[in-house]
């Protein structure tokens, strides 16, 4: 159901995408791998990256939130916000917060657009709100 490889982001001089479920940085003009992080376990991810260069990322087909370090190790992994919101759809940076856009929540016939936020200082998060569906 899903692309087994995924483009991620172009940052710098670095190349991120997603292959089988891990997120890889390549060295964008020798094409060498920098790093190569197994944990995120995700398909079809979204992706921001963070001045220090932190990936930030969720999947489509899961997980809800992802962070890697720039160089390569596990931060966060958060499978999923509450088990009641699927299908994240949008990733990006808010200030100082990370945004996530759930596509369904429990209330997904009167509302859409699920936003998280996830304070990368300790990887809290909650829900800022939806909005009506006839918006």
């Amino acid at each position: 159901q899903a692309p087994a490889i995924s483009e991620m982001a172009y940052e710098g001089d670095r190349y991120y995408f997603c292959e089988d479920g891990a997120i890889i940085a390549l060295d964008a003009a020798t094409g060498k791998v920098i790093w190569r992080n197994w944990d995120f376990h995700g398909a079809c991810p979204y992706s921001c990256i963070g001045e220090d260069g932190t990936i930030y990322a969720c999947g489509n087909l899961g997980p809800d939130f992802f962070a890697v370090s720039a160089d390569g190790q596990t931060l966060c992994r958060i499978e999923d916000f509450k088990g009641e919101y699927y299908y994240p759809e949008k990733i990006r940076k808010a200030g100082n917060r990370i945004e996530v856009t759930m596509d369904i929540g429990p209330d997904y016939k009167e509302q859409k657009d699920y936003v998280f936020t996830v304070d990368p200082a300790d990887f809290s998060y909650k829900l800022q709100g939806s909005v009506p569906e006839s918006w």
